[in-house]
């Protein structure tokens, strides 16, 4: 794949971790986030690839990235692909430090595969961001920069129009990816494939 160049002023790299639908699936959740950015006005989520955060990240000093990158791929080189499967939309309203905060995602079924990647992911640690132990995967749709009245017009859309929100929604899990940020839009940096993954 093509490698971003990584911007130079930049003495570190934050990466995050996540897996990334393909095909059909990827389309689908891209038009629904796509939806809500319209009528909700939120940005945040259509920053990013629809995806499964699978790890809080890491942040590399630049001179590393090329090492880090080796001993990443290393460590992901047997993994196997499995399936995934959401379980509808759920919604949630937070009051931090006075200020409400709003979030949309999709669910995700309880997978023990999925489980299991994440601890293998945890177990390399070179410049790990965060050691949180707690694991929730979903697939994020609106979050961060979400208003009280951009809330409730996503709420009416989910119910208003809920046939275009499947409840289900089945992939295949084959992929690890790298990303970084580049002009507040997260940017592909290097993908692992899954030891069984078909190549296209």
């Amino acid at each position: 794949m093509n490698i971003p160049i990584l911007p130079a002023d930049l003495s570190t790299v934050r990466f995050i971790v996540i897996t990334v639908p393909k095909g059909v699936v990827f389309r689908k959740f891209s038009s629904i986030i796509q939806l809500i950015k319209h009528v909700g006005e939120t940005y945040t989520a259509a920053s990013y690839p629809p995806h499964i955060t699978l790890r809080t990240g890491a942040i590399v000093p630049k001179q590393e990235v090329d090492n880090f990158i080796e001993g990443f791929g290393n460590h992901v080189a047997d993994w196997k692909s499995f399936e995934i499967e959401t379980e509808g939309i759920a919604q949630e309203e937070h009051l931090e430090e006075g200020d409400s905060s709003y979030f949309f995602y999709y669910r995700i079924k309880q997978n023990k595969a999925l489980d299991n990647l994440h601890k293998m992911l945890r177990q390399y640690e070179p410049y790990i961001k965060s050691r949180n132990k707690q694991f929730h995967p979903h697939l994020s749709l609106a979050y961060k920069d979400v208003t009280r009245s951009g809330y409730e017009r996503i709420k009416e859309l989910l119910r208003s129009k809920k046939e275009m929100f499947p409840s289900s929604l089945k992939w295949t899990c084959d992929n690890i990816c790298l990303y970084f940020q580049k002009n507040y839009t997260w940017m592909p940096y290097h993908v692992f494939s899954a030891a069984d993954a078909v190549q296209n």
